[in-house]
């Protein structure tokens, strides 16, 4: 009796000992319905507590009647009594200073608290991304952020931009690595033209770029990495600097549509002053001779230049899943007659919970086609400003623009008409009519990304992504173009160009605290990504020509001593990485990183494997004791690291020259010795 009565008595107490704990569900977010990813949640006079997870959410076991203490760098602290109510949804508000309530996203797509960052990192919001459109966003930055340089290539609509953070750190490519949403995109940017002749396969172009192939209005933000301490998670692909870019995302309960337009008017600025005094001589190339006033032609071949930029896009939220689809449109007339370009985005992005909010599952396929036509060209070649400039004043310039061709009786078909046959110069009119150009680009992207929630404290994620970027260039160039850069029946020239990245990781995140006054927040992961860039094909009618005058197609070419496939660059690259982050009070923070990546362009080198070091500290100074009035917030920071960058394919791999002709000889004698035997 006395055990059955002992049985029952700790059956009873453990029960009563349930009844006084409860687990608690709860959501902190910030004043717009943002949710707080790492906030701190303590139970006041007790060691328990726990942090919120990506998405602002905490379960903790708790008596009824305790009191919550929700805390977050930059807001307001606030304390919540636990009822009888299982769940609790807590709004925390922004600080008064400025200061301290901005967040920024770092490496990973990490948020952090700006004044806790041990590195140099500035944010632009989505607005300043749209407020004045270019058909390359990167071109809307220029003159907002510090230590940036931006570049506008003279190549006009569509050209590429190059971007420099903090100066050149390398004597062959300055160009900041791009982050999408925390994964590294492929990014091709073609040299920025600056020879003097061009190239005569289809003149001094600048092909463009990926970046430019984005749609702004699909980005809520940009944060821009600068230092070897910002980027030492990214390694050597860091190395110039990392721009960030963090996509939009549907709001929990809300449906949104959104559209937008934008119309730009552009004009020459500057042009060259030409003397306007004296004639050429008859039937001379140059300006040498009497004194006669003459009106400057070159001001009126420009036109005005329009682009149009019209975007939409739909966006909806609920508990467990969340969509944003868009679309855009770019067509844009550039100053130049004849350039114009049309472009087409395509965007479809989709996030589901599963398993009670434990996995998260994120995808998104994106396409961009866009298509110059007559894309300007710099140098002599192909260049239509250099016969519009050279031509000599005497000579009535819109004869030659009225009739840029007339018809040959000797060859039965319209020819060239210009006043001179130099090879550097041409018919203006007659280079953008019958040496036409197309450039083609399509950008096809697609990624899922998936986040399992272990407990309160860890979680495991792992992302895919994969690009691919095609080129095409099309230039027709008709009979009786200069010599020098035709055959006598005209050339066709056709250039595709396939670039693909593959890029995959790991990582773990834990977010918990050691004790009240020390928190901790670490990552550690490993990558690959896998690059194939400039797989081309070459099909040009040149040197033989064509067959038949002006029938643009392989089939009518002469022989193919023109035509070649060239395999570009190749790289691979294995990494592991981890990176740990101390706050103590939420005025000291410590921050170190490391990371190992094996590159195979160091293949022969004997040693492919480099590291990168980093190591930071942040004092805020307005939190460790009083300041005066007259300052609101001040901080110091100290940072070092050990940065690089491996060297370009191919550089470590011995080569071999294959000499057809001296190869047919060999053969040639081995035959006739074995005649001979």
């Amino acid at each position: 009796m006395r055990k059955i009565f002992l049985i029952v008595m700790v059956i009873f107490t453990a029960q009563v000992t349930l009844a006084q704990t409860k687990k608690i569900n709860g959501f902190v977010s910030d004043a717009s319905g943002t949710p707080i990813s790492g906030a701190n949640v303590n139970v006041k006079g007790e060691t328990n507590g726990a942090s919120t997870d990506f998405d602002g959410k905490f379960t903790l076991d708790v008596k009824p009647g305790a009191t919550l203490i929700i805390s977050y760098l930059g807001y307001d602290t606030r304390n919540v009594e636990v009822g009888e109510s299982s769940t609790i949804d807590v709004k925390l508000n922004a600080a008064s200073s400025t200061a301290l309530t901005e967040v920024v996203v770092t490496s990973l797509g990490i948020k952090k608290s700006k004044k806790s960052l041990t590195y140099s990192a500035q944010e632009l919001k989505g607005e300043d991304l749209v407020r004045a459109k270019d058909p390359n966003l990167m071109n809307t930055i220029a003159g907002k952020i510090a230590g940036v340089a931006v570049t506008k290539s003279a190549g006009g609509t569509g050209g590429s931009t190059k971007v420099t953070i903090r100066g050149n750190s390398s004597t062959t490519n300055n160009n900041p690595l791009y982050v999408v949403d925390g994964v590294p995109m492929l990014n091709i940017s073609s040299f920025q033209p600056n020879d003097s002749f061009g190239n005569t396969q289809g003149g001094n172009r600048d092909g463009g770029d990926v970046i430019g192939l984005l749609n702004p209005d699909d980005f809520e933000g940009m944060t821009v990495l600068k230092g070897a301490s910002a980027t030492a998670l990214y390694g050597s692909q860091g190395a110039r600097g990392v721009v960030l870019l963090t996509s939009k995302k549907a709001k929990e309960g809300i449906s949104a549509f959104r559209v937008s337009s934008n119309t730009t008017v552009e004009t020459a600025a500057y042009l060259p002053k030409f003397q306007t005094s004296y004639i050429a001589k008859p039937g001379a190339d140059e300006s040498w001779g009497a004194a006669k006033s003459t009106p400057d032609h070159t001001r009126d071949f420009f036109e005005t230049g329009l682009t149009q930029i019209s975007s939409f896009g739909f966006s909806t939220g609920s508990q467990n899943s969340a969509t944003n689809i868009s679309y855009a449109n770019t067509s844009a007339n550039g100053i130049i007659p004849t350039n114009s370009l049309s472009k087409n985005n395509f965007s479809i992005r989709q996030m589901g919970k599963f398993f009670g909010d434990r996995l998260t599952v994120n995808a998104n396929a994106n396409y961009t086609s866009q298509y110059v036509t007559n894309r300007p060209t710099s140098g002599l070649y192909f260049n239509p400003l250099t016969g519009l400039y050279l031509m000599p004043r005497g000579y009535d310039f819109n004869e030659y623009k009225n009739n840029f061709e007339k018809f040959d009786p000797a060859r039965n078909m319209m020819v060239q008409n210009w006043m001179t046959n130099r090879d550097i110069e041409q018919n203006p009119y007659w280079g953008l009519n019958r040496n036409k150009s197309v450039d083609g680009n399509q950008l096809m992207n697609g990624s899922v990304g998936l986040n399992y929630k272990v407990n309160n404290w860890l979680s495991v994620g792992s992302r895919y992504n994969y690009d691919r970027v095609t080129s095409q260039f099309d230039k027709e160039i008709y009979a009786s173009t200069q010599g020098t850069l035709s055959h006598a029946n005209g050339r066709y020239i056709s250039i595709d160009d396939v670039s693909t990245q593959n890029y995959g990781d790991l990582i773990a995140t834990i977010n918990t605290k050691i004790n009240n006054d020390i928190t901790f927040f670490a990552n550690v992961g490993t990558s690959f990504t896998k690059t194939s860039i400039n797989d081309e094909t070459v099909l040009d009618s040149d040197p033989s020509g064509l067959g038949i005058t002006n029938w643009f197609t392989l089939h009518n070419f002469n022989s193919n001593t023109g035509n070649y496939q060239n395999y570009g660059y190749r790289r691979e690259q294995q990494s592991v990485f981890a990176a740990a982050t101390f706050g103590y009070k939420n005025m000291l923070y410590v921050d170190v990183t490391g990371r190992n990546d094996w590159s195979s362009t160091l293949a022969n080198t004997g040693n492919l494997s480099f590291f990168y070091p980093s190591v930071g500290t942040t004092a805020i100074l307005s939190e460790m004791f009083k300041m005066p009035e007259a300052i609101s917030f001040g901080k110091v920071r100290a940072s070092f690291a050990q940065v690089g960058n491996d060297v370009p394919a191919f550089y470590t791999s011995p080569t071999s020259q294959y000499n057809a002709a001296i190869h047919k000889i060999s053969i040639q004698l081995l035959v006739q010795d074995q005649v001979q035997t």
